[in-house]
């Protein structure tokens, strides 16, 4: 039998949906699969919001939280000119 981690399928800002392995992400790792780069010398910021089908309110997603990753979790990642 094959040893497959679960992987589940998110969108990220509306676009086609992405395969990731089924885990808590931080903040950051949101950022870089929204194809920004994050790091010391970056420290712009960026406001994330997520949404799950079975709870369809907005939530905010900020610097030092982490969320699951679970089927069709919707995600928008915006660039912000707050540091």
């Amino acid at each position: 039998m094959e040893n497959k981690e679960k992987r589940v399928n998110v969108y990220i800002d509306g676009e086609k949906p992405i395969e990731v392995e089924k885990r808590k992400y931080t903040y950051k790792e949101i950022v870089q699969l929204a194809g920004y780069k994050v790091d010391d010398s970056n420290p712009k910021m960026y406001r994330v919001t997520y949404s799950s089908k079975e709870d369809k309110k907005l939530k905010d997603l900020i610097k030092g939280q982490e969320i699951m990753m679970k089927e069709r979790l919707r995600i928008s990642v915006i660039p912000s000119d707050k540091s």
